[in-house]
């Protein structure tokens, strides 16, 4: 019986302890600094923060963040397009309650009209036909 308890209560403590772990390092978008550190980061490392957001589930986060990326001209091209790539996947993403297929259209046509030649162009061709299919499906 103590065996059971002692047991229960080193997985209730587990639990408890990864409910709260985040993978990102950088501050909580919450935090007061927050735009000035995103900021101060490369594109490269602003990248990877909105990921960790995605990773963690955190769309809206995640998606504004991507959005900063895209729209700052001085972070290099290869990020920004993979930035415009992450919007469309998810305004697109099912498990995302402000999923938008509109939206995920306009961000993944608007990353092949930008830049034609991106190395995202095959997933965003077949995102788009993808979304195209679903709405037709629906009405």
């Amino acid at each position: 019986m103590i065996k059971q308890i002692t047991l229960s209560f080193l997985l209730l403590m587990i639990v408890i302890s990864c409910a709260k772990y985040k993978t990102h390092h950088f501050p909580e978008s919450s935090e007061k600094d927050f735009h000035v550190d995103f900021y101060s980061k490369s594109g490269k490392d602003q990248l990877k923060y909105a990921k960790q957001f995605l990773g963690e589930g955190d769309y809206k986060t995640a998606s504004n963040l991507f959005h900063k990326i895209y729209e700052n001209t001085e972070v290099e091209a290869p990020i920004r397009q993979e930035a415009l790539m992450n919007l469309g996947n998810i305004y697109s993403n099912v498990l995302y309650a402000g999923k938008d297929y509109e939206k995920a259209l306009f961000y993944m046509e608007k990353l092949l009209a930008e830049f034609p030649d991106t190395k995202f162009r095959q997933a965003a061709e077949e995102g788009i036909e993808n979304i195209k299919e679903i709405k037709i499906h629906k009405q």
